[in-house]
């Protein structure tokens, strides 16, 4: 659900730097953790060598408190690698067939009742008697719904092998999707309603992308029209002197982690997810640049957007400086 410039054919995942705040680590098939690392706290602070840092062990007690959901950040394979003579056309990174195929199975709770039904109301009333276009559609987790709800909704996806999944949910006739940047592509037609969940803008990893990711919605949008983003507040206030990591989720499961590199805005989170009954844990991470909601008002008015509300989720809930994400809306002038 990640976005690339047009092009033919899929970019490389290209090779990152270590991240500098941790000791190196063996990929999966080298490093599986078993039984006996049943504990959260045991799995961090051995593999990462984060025994004796101060605030380290504090910082897992309160993993509740982390903002950024999970699926805001994709895991990412390190083991994988793609051909080298594609050239790189996107900060973005792209999703796998294994990844597509798992993406729904992991996301249960973001696609329960529970989540979906305040999310597609406070949606289908933005659009009205419009079309709706969804930024980085993937799987159709929102889309499928909002149009079940009878909005006509198109969607822009990166990621041919999460389109490939949407396809078993609705044809191309019922939700018409393009393969493309949702930074660059435009879709034929005018919208009343763009939107961007899940924190998927931090995909793009300038700011410069980001700038021009609302500038593309803006050109998609008809007077009137309205731009929305679900994105999580930069959880900078749990680092203190230090501490390397912010978890965000630690469950019998799973366990995610943030380390941030506060000059270029860019986090990498870490997963530790459990395969199977074995008792081994799969690894991956992935790159994000976050953004405050003052610089995401900015980018607005670069577009010729202006703030028209923001709350702390999709229930309406009051936007307040505890809040740990925020639903913005941004309206195109008439």
């Amino acid at each position: 659900m990640i976005s690339r410039r047009p092009g033919r054919g899929q970019p490389p995942r290209r090779e990152r730097p270590h991240d500098p705040c941790l000791p190196h680590v063996q990929p999966a098939e080298a490093a599986p953790f078993g039984r006996h690392h049943t504990n959260a706290k045991a799995v961090l602070t051995e593999a990462y060598g984060l025994r004796g840092r101060p605030g380290t062990v504090q910082a897992l007690e309160i993993a509740g408190r982390g903002a950024w959901p999970a699926r805001g950040r994709k895991p990412f394979d390190s083991t994988r690698r793609r051909p080298a003579e594609w050239p790189p056309v996107t900060t973005s990174e792209l999703w796998t067939r294994a990844e597509a195929d798992r993406y729904d199975a992991e996301e249960t709770e973001m696609s329960s009742a529970a989540v979906l039904g305040p999310t597609v109301a406070f949606l289908a009333e933005l659009a009205g008697d419009g079309r709706a276009l969804e930024f980085a559609i993937g799987t159709g987790r929102v889309g499928v719904p909002l149009r079940e709800r009878g909005v006509p909704v198109v969607g822009i996806e990166l990621s041919e092998h999460m389109t490939a999944v949407l396809r078993g949910k609705a044809d191309e006739s019922t939700l018409p999707v393009v393969i493309g940047d949702m930074a660059t592509t435009v879709v034929a037609g005018g919208f009343s309603l763009v939107y961007l969940v899940y924190n998927t803008i931090s995909n793009l990893l300038t700011q410069d992308e980001q700038v021009e990711c609302f500038r593309n919605a803006a050109r998609h949008l008809g007077p009137g029209g309205r731009f929305v983003i679900e994105l999580g507040v930069p959880p900078l206030r749990f680092l203190p002197p230090g501490q390397v990591a912010v978890p965000f989720d630690v469950s019998e499961r799973h366990l995610g982690f943030d380390t941030f590199d506060l000059v270029e805005q860019v986090l990498v989170s870490h997963h530790f997810t459990r395969d199977g009954a074995d008792g081994h844990y799969r690894r991956g991470d992935s790159r994000h640049r976050y953004a405050w909601p003052a610089e995401l008002d900015l980018m607005a008015r670069i577009a010729g957007l202006e703030l028209e509300r923001r709350v702390a989720d999709w229930d309406g809930t009051p936007f307040t400086q505890d809040s740990p994400k925020h639903v913005s809306v941004w309206r195109k002038p008439l």
